[in-house]
């Protein structure tokens, strides 16, 4: 399964962005997402980063915000967040039937 989280960040708050999302990044990685694609956009909404993290189902995506919010840091993390992100939008999906590579047969 996939998530994808589209995150516009407010332009003064990209530094603070960046930084933290690294240690989530990490932090996450240790309960199992990967992160398949990170990029923030050049054309249309500047400032619009996109994520694309693989997980096992559902379930996982659960377990997974709940790492995160028991992080000892939790509280620095939604702090940066508050303040940076002005809209997130998140998804989960599947692979598509004309997915490439070994993803697509799952």
């Amino acid at each position: 399964m996939f998530m994808q989280s589209t995150i516009d960040v407010a332009s003064d708050q990209t530094a603070a962005f960046n930084e933290l999302m690294a240690e989530i990044v990490a932090h996450q990685a240790t309960h199992g997402w990967r992160l398949v694609a990170a990029f923030v956009q050049i054309t249309g909404d500047l400032g619009t980063y996109v994520d694309v993290w693989e997980m096992d189902d559902a379930a996982h995506f659960e377990r997974g915000l709940a790492a995160l919010r028991s992080h000892p840091d939790f509280a620095r993390f939604r702090k940066v967040l508050s303040s940076a992100v002005r809209h997130e939008t998140v998804v989960l999906g599947l692979p598509a039937p004309y997915s490439a590579g070994p993803r697509a047969a799952r």
